[in-house]
């Protein structure tokens, strides 16, 4: 059952994906391009965008998850509640603690997608250097 729900999220992906990558490619205005090597050259922009946008996403999610992000968020509570109580913090070890069991999983289907779409990007960018 957890396979088909992690299939079910990664075809979400692959059309957020698409959805991006086709908007991406109507703003630099594709169905208006001279010749197929204009169009190869805009399908490798737009899937590359849509690369970085998705692929960052992923990878921004597994740094959340293994809690990268987890010192600014204490640096923010210790200050703030050095301003209003004038008491310091708990100990940085038992903020980590207590986010670790309320972490959730992360993006990896938002990850592989970008990554399918990098490769897409470079399959088009040597159909445009190879184009006539």
């Amino acid at each position: 059952m957890k396979e088909a729900g992690s299939k079910k999220k990664l075809l979400i992906w692959i059309a957020a994906g698409v959805l991006l990558c086709f908007t991406a490619a109507l703003s630099h205005g594709i169905f208006g391009a001279a010749s197929a090597k204009d169009v190869f050259g805009m399908l490798s922009d737009s899937c590359f965008l849509t690369g970085v946008l998705l692929g960052g996403l992923g990878g921004l999610s597994y740094m959340a998850s293994e809690g990268f992000y987890d010192i600014f968020g204490y640096g923010i509570k210790t200050v703030w509640k050095l301003f209003r109580t004038g008491k310091p913090a708990g100990q940085f070890v038992d903020y980590k603690d207590e986010k670790a069991k309320a972490r959730g999983p992360w993006l990896k289907q938002s990850l592989f997608t970008g990554l399918g779409f990098f490769i897409l990007s470079g399959v088009f960018l040597l159909l445009y250097h190879f184009a006539a």
